[in-house]
């Protein structure tokens, strides 16, 4: 989740919720998820150059598996079509 205009850029990720603590203590930019659940969910401020890109791709991914096997079976098999 995202917003194309608001300054500066930021994203609603989901996260494995055992590992979330990890990235909001390494990073200020990682905070809990605005309008989330947020023992799953991170506002990563992505506007900042503070994280890494190699990190952030690798939170956008980790987000997109999340939310796919959350899926059910039957909708995550038409997605991977």
């Amino acid at each position: 989740l995202t917003s194309l205009t608001q300054q500066p850029f930021s994203m609603n990720l989901k996260m494995n919720e055992e590992i979330v603590p990890e990235w909001r203590e390494r990073y200020e930019d990682v905070q809990p998820g605005f309008h989330m659940n947020k023992k799953m969910w991170n506002t990563v401020v992505a506007g900042n150059n503070a994280i890494p890109e190699k990190e952030l791709k690798w939170m956008i991914d980790h987000s997109y598996e999340e939310v796919i096997n959350k899926m059910p079976k039957k909708k995550r098999e038409e997605l991977l079509k």
